[in-house]
């Protein structure tokens, strides 16, 4: 594709607490919502980044550390991965009335299957455009496919332990596939799967 300069480079300062590093960011298909966190704070942009406001901290139990971020393609629902104790879990709020950076988000849910019981060592998310599909690998190299906002899973593959390097997600609504691509070490893996 062509890169358009708009010519609008600001550069946007926004300091944390405890001058902690930032760890991920993600946008929405149209690069107007964005998400930003460190291991303490989430940050939200919903003009393209001209502005952030910090969510308030410590939005999930126990002090949890964060660990990675997606926002889903639409804008409308956001997923971290968080360590609470010695576990990396998987959280979800989805927008219902615009999300407001300057309230506390009690709505994020902690991902889990039926049993109500799930894999504990998340390392890396991604979600589709409405946020229906998400993709998730851990650290000891599964990859696992939900098709319904993160209700069931499926595990997809395995590769060795912390091999994955990062995912990622994408839809075809044309030929009804979706396509998820794995950075494992050297290798660049690629699934299609008729939906």
């Amino acid at each position: 594709g062509k890169i358009i300069d708009r010519g609008n480079h600001e550069n946007i300062n926004i300091s944390t607490s405890n001058n902690e590093k930032w760890l991920a960011i993600d946008t929405d298909d149209l690069g107007k919502n964005i998400v930003a966190i460190n291991s303490i704070q989430i940050h939200i942009s919903k003009d393209s980044g001209s502005t952030f406001g910090k969510m308030t901290d410590n939005v999930l139990p126990n002090n949890a550390t964060y660990i990675n971020t997606t926002i889903s393609g639409d804008g409308e629902q956001i997923i971290i991965i968080a360590k609470s104790g010695e576990n990396k879990k998987l959280w979800i709020t989805r927008r219902t009335d615009g999300f407001d950076v300057n309230s506390n988000f009690s709505k994020f849910e902690e991902i889990t299957n039926n049993d109500n019981n799930f894999i504990n060592e998340w390392e890396f998310v991604k979600s589709s455009e409405n946020g229906s599909y998400i993709v998730a690998s851990t650290t000891d190299g599964q990859v696992w496919l939900s098709s319904d906002y993160g209700n069931s899973w499926e595990k997809i593959k395995s590769f060795s332990d912390n091999s994955i390097n990062d995912i990622s997600i994408g839809i075809d609504d044309t030929n009804n596939q979706l396509y998820i691509v794995v950075a494992e070490k050297k290798n660049l893996w690629s699934y299609i799967i008729n939906i």
